[in-house]
């Protein structure tokens, strides 16, 4: 039994040389180009919306949180509630309410007189971003009612 007597041909070459091969081009410097390319835009991305709420302290601000109730129980013992009103063009509203036991008597529940303070402090933080955070002193209008103007996002 005879077997042929072929040899593989190795003599086909490629005209164009290695880096003008479009495999090349697509798998060994376009992809790792783009990945780096991605990478870094990643990270000047994330760089630019960086989380502002996380702090250094953010253990001693969850321990402030309950620290000082005092003005809420206050609120709570005085039976006191208000009623806030945000319109589209900026405007806020507040109504202060005292009991009606107060209103009759002219005294708030601990004895002191009734009155509406001048001014109220409003505080409104955003959660996610501190930039968006406001704070705006309420003016006494007329009777319970307190008004600011605050530009809110």
């Amino acid at each position: 039994m005879s077997t042929p007597n072929s040899s593989p041909s190795f003599k086909h070459q490629d005209s164009q040389p290695w880096y003008k091969n479009y495999m090349v081009v697509i798998f060994v410097i376009g992809m790792p180009a783009f990945v780096v390319i991605a990478c870094l835009w990643f990270v000047y991305y994330s760089y630019q919306i960086r989380d502002s709420v996380v702090r250094d302290d953010w253990y001693m601000d969850g321990k402030t949180l309950y620290h000082d109730v005092s003005r809420d129980k206050l609120t709570y013992d005085l039976d006191l509630s208000g009623k806030m009103q945000f319109n589209s063009n900026g405007d806020i509203t507040f109504y202060l309410d005292y009991p009606q036991q107060s209103l009759q008597t002219g005294k708030l529940l601990n004895g002191k007189p009734l009155t509406y303070p001048d001014t109220l402090e409003l505080s409104i933080s955003h959660a996610t971003d501190v930039k968006k955070d406001r704070d705006v002193v309420l003016e006494h209008q007329e009777g319970n009612r307190y008004s600011a103007k605050v530009d809110i996002d």
